[in-house]
């Protein structure tokens, strides 16, 4: 187990097939390796605010997403853009009136995808990217979108539109598949597809842990929590899915996939977890709280 602390922690991601995790804060983007314990190098965006990071599958990209403003007020988003491996700034790839949500790119690195929520109903969107021309290919009209989820290993896109449902895009087909209900009390935090691509993890305002068969639209099994699920994430080998906890407590719980059983809960967040990743390997789990905690734990095989 070790522990670093920021000022304020907003996201991370792994470097592909590394162990160096990308981890940014509202000003800046820090490349730690977690074996020589050390800050390599550090990215300052043009823009303040940075909430979310995105890093390509062949670790080409790097897209750093900024949100400024408040609901009073409204929102300004910015994507500013990296070109790897030596993080070349290639400057404001987009900028929008309105929130960024969520970013993520496809398994295949073709296509990157970006949530904005607005208060006007007709300018909620997903905005779709291909990565070969950085021009935009598609806009989905959605609800104010809380998190979107690529799938593996097909073109399907997962998205809570209205935070009380779950729907499916496929992009080959170019419509919409089916949609996961929920409740009012179970509003969809966080998304994230098995490794295989066949399954759907959903974490939940209640407590909730679900998880969906993809080619059917079904659901396998659901666990209960004590806490709000505020982050979620699979094992690179789809063997386990790691929630971490908000408001009740901040737990990090450990959950086998195949049947939703509670394997161990980990302690040592004293607020709440919002991001969760597994290192490449499956053999690390990374932990990060508001507080600006960062913590990594082993995982045994």
């Amino acid at each position: 187990l070790a522990e670093w602390r920021l000022p304020a922690l907003t996201d991370f991601a792994w470097l592909p097939d590394t162990q160096i995790l990308a981890v940014s804060e509202p000003d800046g983007i820090h490349f730690f390796d977690l074996r020589m314990r050390r800050n390599l190098r550090s990215l300052y965006p043009q823009v303040g605010g940075i909430v979310d990071l995105a890093i390509s599958p062949d670790g080409t990209w790097l897209v750093a997403g900024s949100r400024l403003g408040s609901e009073a007020e409204g929102y300004v988003s910015s994507l500013e853009l990296w070109l790897g491996p030596n993080w070349r700034p290639m400057g404001v790839l987009y900028n929008a009136p309105r929130g960024l949500a969520s970013m993520s790119f496809s398994a295949e690195g073709r296509h990157f995808a970006a949530a904005f929520a607005s208060p006007v109903l007709e300018r909620n969107s997903v905005e779709i990217w291909n990565t070969l021309t950085w021009v935009i290919t598609d806009s989905l009209k959605t609800g104010p979108v809380l998190d979107i989820a690529f799938a593996p290993s097909s073109g399907l896109l997962a998205l809570s539109p209205d935070r009380y449902a779950i729907r499916v895009w496929d992009f080959d087909g170019q419509e919409w598949l089916y949609s996961f209900p929920t409740s009012f009390s179970g509003a969809v935090t966080q998304l994230a597809f098995s490794p295989d691509g066949l399954s759907l993890a959903s974490a939940h305002y209640d407590g909730m842990l679900r998880l969906w068969d993809v080619r059917s639209g079904g659901l396998v099994w659901e666990a209960q929590a004590a806490e709000v699920l505020q982050s979620l994430a699979f094992s690179p080998d789809g063997s386990l899915i790691a929630t971490g906890g908000a408001f009740q407590n901040s737990l990090v719980r450990l959950w086998d996939a195949a049947t939703g059983e509670l394997l161990r809960s980990l302690e040592g967040h004293l607020n709440g977890v919002e991001r969760l990743a597994f290192a490449p390997d499956g053999r690390l789990l990374v932990s990060g709280s508001y507080d600006g905690t960062l913590r990594v734990w082993g995982i045994r095989p």
